[in-house]
């Protein structure tokens, strides 16, 4: 499905980024800025805009959400949320460790901070 504002039901990864890209393209009028679901389809996005003419950031901006060691390295290097997965993976094996010795028997939730790492992929204004 297709709105002016919200893609959906695109796959995920490179693919997903390019197909996303090209129905921004048919649009006619680009948005300011696209948030992607991952890095790697947020650099299937870039790659698309580029070979069409539309360059990230000066004619659109990008943000993602991983922050995948690769996206510093690339250019524009992309502006991505930083999920702390390491962190959340230590936190579930320790709960689950809890669990398995008897030492909690209630479930809980545990919250973990993320964070936008500001780079290249997003406009300055």
């Amino acid at each position: 499905m297709i709105d002016k504002f919200a893609l959906t039901g695109l796959p995920l990864g490179f693919s997903g980024g390019q197909q996303g890209a090209k129905h921004i393209i048919e649009l006619k009028e680009l948005p300011t800025a696209m948030l992607c679901n991952d890095d790697l389809t947020a650099i299937g996005a870039i790659y698309e805009f580029a070979r069409n003419g539309i360059y990230v950031p000066e004619d659109i901006s990008i943000v993602s959400y991983d922050n995948t060691t690769m996206v510093s390295e690339m250019s524009p290097a992309l502006c991505s949320i930083d999920n702390k997965e390491r962190e959340s993976v230590n936190v579930a094996l320790n709960m689950l460790e809890e669990r398995i010795a008897g030492l909690k028997e209630q479930s809980r939730q545990v919250t973990l901070d993320s964070s936008l790492i500001w780079r290249e992929s997003v406009k300055k204004l």
